[in-house]
Order: structure tokens, then sequence, then C-alpha cells
């Protein structure tokens, strides 16, 4: 799977192999309060059957009503007692808050949209139950939340269809391929 991003040629035994695809959604609308930090979604939880996994999570929800605007969204790895898997990506500028994408209207009107979109790489995960968490910590620990609303509705813009989150986790067997991200292979 990442030899190929690299156009070496194809082999069997250097890709990364596709055991699994983890799919989960949530469509309810509700409001997020109004705090220096707050869980935006949780998954609901997942199993693992592969040794020394890699997951490759990607996802995204609408949010809707600026609030705060961008005030510390992250998305991590939780196993199922809700602890981080990788508890050293949180500190203030930890690798929950990378791959965290935030776009939308700054404006407080019914119309304004907001996409919070993530796409993390998790490696040598072990075999487990887990969950994917999305929320945000302000550094500034006032009290803040990115939107208002979470999965809009015809209730907050009568043109709007209702909204859902969605978030895929594809549970990969390493079996060679580029699994060192260190990209100064002298081999292309």
């Amino acid at each position: 799977m990442g030899r190929s991003i690299l156009n070496l040629p194809e082999q069997s035994s250097v890709d990364d192999l596709l055991k699994k695809i983890h799919y989960k959604t949530y469509s309810s609308r509700y409001t997020l309060n109004n705090n220096s930090a707050g869980i935006v979604w949780r998954t609901g939880h997942f199993t693992t059957t592969t040794l020394n996994a890699t997951l490759i999570v990607k996802g995204q929800l609408w949010g809707a009503n600026a609030y705060s605007d961008a005030c510390g969204e992250y998305v991590e790895l939780c196993s199922s007692d809700g602890s981080a898997v990788q508890s050293s990506w949180r500190s203030d500028d930890g690798k929950r808050y990378w791959g965290v994408s935030y776009a939308g209207v700054d404006s407080q009107n019914v119309w304004s949209k907001f996409l919070f979109h993530w796409h993390q790489v998790y490696y040598n995960i072990s075999p487990g139950t887990y969950e994917i968490v999305a929320g945000w910590s302000s550094k500034s620990g006032g009290n803040q939340r990115p939107f208002t609303r979470v999965n809009i509705n015809a209730s907050d813009d009568n043109r709007s269809r209702q909204h859902e989150a969605n978030c895929e986790i594809w549970e990969c067997e390493q079996s060679g391929g580029l699994i060192n991200t260190n990209l100064s292979q002298n081999n292309w």
C-alpha cells in the first residue's frame, strides 16, 4: 500500500495487507457544552484482531454556528476505558492535534457550517477494543467550543438535510511495506 506511493515495483510481499475496515457514523443533532475542553464525538467501540496493526483513521463531522472557532480540536485513539493509547500525544502540542483540519464560516448565522476533518496513522497497535475520540482542549483554559451544534439539520437551516459524523478505521497488517516513514531512502 505505502510503496506504491513511491512508485516502486509492485510485489505481493511488499504491500501492507488491509485486514478490516471499521466504519462508524452518528447523525443525531446535539449542542456542545461551553467549556475549556470537551468531547465532540466518540465513535463507539471497535475491535482489532491484527497483531502490531497499523490503523489509518480518517473522518469528519459537521458543526454550525461559530463560537470560539479553532480552539484546539484533536482526535485520538483511546482504549475501551477511555484512556489514550498513546498518552504522550496529549501534551499541549501533541500528535493528537496533528492531521486535524477545521474550516468554516466564522459567523453565528444559522446557515454557517464548519467541517472538522482528520487523518491520522497509528503504528504497532495490539489487538483489542478501541474507540476514536474527537474533541477540543483550549490552551487558554477559557470557556470555549469550536461551534455550537453538531450534525445540523433542517431545524438549523430549512435548506439543510440531516448531517452526520463518520469515521473509517483501516486495520492493516504490516508485511514489509512502507513502515519506516523516513523518506530519505536512496533507492527511488
